[in-house]
């Protein structure tokens, strides 16, 4: 998809919203960061702003 891979405890938060600003899916995201639950979710409860455009 043209999108490098980001891997380690860096695509946590960095990760997560990196990908979330270059306009990914939440499922993508989870699915590139090997979520199995939407546990990441807790990574972006402070940005709301980033976060409202997928809720």
């Amino acid at each position: 998809a043209g999108f490098d891979a980001l891997y380690g405890h860096v695509f946590c938060i960095g990760g997560t919203l990196e990908y979330l600003l270059r306009g990914l899916s939440l499922e993508t995201v989870q699915t590139l960061g090997r979520w199995a639950s939407d546990a990441f979710h807790v990574y972006l409860c402070k940005h709301s702003q980033i976060l409202a455009p997928y809720v």
